[in-house]
């Protein structure tokens, strides 16, 4: 057995230091080494199952959902912001309590067994998520000095351990960091390392050489409890508030602070700059509005970002039916494109949900489509 931090995939946990830890209300997150030698991350404060996996099939009717009735609860809306997240925790969690996760990692890869109702294909705990989390392990004893003495330093790195895990969770919160949200969900999930090392650079150093990013001085007086706050977690907001913070020409960007003004906004040219240049990616930028509904995007092997026009539909209880691409002149949000729904709906990804929304229309200002980003590197495939 390894030595050094305890939890981490070379020294994990054993059964009683996990359950005693558990009891104690004391479990921050962590590897933990079963009876049989089975090494699982079990997370802090929710169980790791399997995606609910949808083939795109179905009714058109503006009801209709695949995962029948809805074990989330319905979210009915109170006259408040639909892009400022809800905040609720529950209805970001399948499974709970302190049940072991069901994702199994090895310094080859790993599984992830499904998990909920319906049945579909399931993303597993890949080589290159492994790596990541190795390179958080290797990152973390490092870690001597930090820029945001307010931010607990165990927290951020269990919660980045998931995010690496589970990427849908990366969320907003009432920040209008949509677009920066979505960008970061593409790094976590198709190059989790760079997600990783920006994320820890970030944290300790305020800035990230690499991709250019620094964060806004006055941002490193922020807190754990101003982040949850604002219905997002202190990781989220370094990551997204750098992005802003550096993309904007003139206003700095506090995400503690600024919400969703006028400095949160991501202009559509700051995406494909980040992706073109910065990455180096063969994106493409389509101005049809009517592009979705053509069914010509292989979802299998392109990550699909739109910017919309969001509407809710209120005379719909079902929380992620309600909301669907409107035909407003002015668009106010992104999102992914995960699949074509049947008739003109898609499935799309938005606010940190693990499970996709139906949008009922596919209408859409502009999409960007990073090419070839196999399933091979653990993408989840809907």
């Amino acid at each position: 057995m390894g030595t050094g931090a305890k939890g981490t995939i070379s020294n994990p946990y054993t059964m009683a230091e996990f359950e005693e830890l558990a009891d104690a209300g004391l479990w921050q997150g962590g590897f933990v080494i079963d009876d049989g030698g089975n090494v699982t991350y079990t997370m802090a404060e929710l169980t790791v199952t399997g995606y609910s996996g949808y083939s795109g099939d179905g009714s058109d009717g503006s009801d209709y959902d695949p995962w029948g009735s809805d074990p989330w609860g319905s979210d009915d809306g109170d006259g408040s912001r639909p892009w400022d997240d809800d905040g609720g925790d529950d209805d970001d969690k399948e499974g709970g309590g302190r049940e072991m996760g069901d994702i199994t990692g090895t310094d080859s890869g790993g599984t992830i067994s499904g998990g909920g109702s319906g049945t579909g294909n399931f993303g597993g705990l890949n080589s290159k998520q492994i790596h990541a989390i190795n390179i958080i392990e290797q990152l973390e004893r490092s870690i001597s000095t930090v820029s945001y003495p307010n931010v607990n330093k165990a927290s951020f790195i269990s919660k980045l351990r998931e995010q690496i895990i589970k990427p849908a969770i990366i969320r907003q919160g009432q920040n209008g960091t949509c677009g920066i949200a979505v960008i970061c969900k593409y790094l976590a999930e198709c190059m989790p390392d760079k997600y990783v090392e920006a994320a820890i650079s970030l944290y300790t150093t305020g800035k990230f050489e690499e991709w250019k990013l620094k964060v806004c001085e006055a941002s490193k007086t922020g807190s754990d409890a101003q982040a949850a706050a604002i219905g997002t977690t202190s990781l989220d907001c370094i990551i997204q508030g750098a992005f802003r913070n550096t993309y904007n020409y003139i206003l700095d960007y506090n995400p503690f602070t600024d919400g969703s003004g006028v400095s949160s906004i991501t202009i559509p040219a700051d995406i494909f700059k980040f992706f073109k240049n910065t990455l180096g990616k063969n994106v493409r930028n389509i101005f049809d509005p009517d592009y979705l509904s053509n069914n010509v995007i292989d979802y299998n092997n392109n990550f699909v970002i739109a910017l919309i026009d969001i509407k809710e539909d209120k005379s719909i209880t079902n929380y992620y039916n309600k909301f669907y691409f409107g035909n407003g002149l002015i668009p106010d949000h992104y999102v992914q494109i995960l699949s074509r729904g049947g008739g003109d709906s898609v499935l799309f990804w938005q606010w940190g949900k693990e499970k996709p929304f139906i949008s009922k229309t596919s209408k859409c200002h502009q999409l960007y489509i990073i090419i070839s980003v196999p399933l091979k590197l653990g993408r989840v495939k809907y």
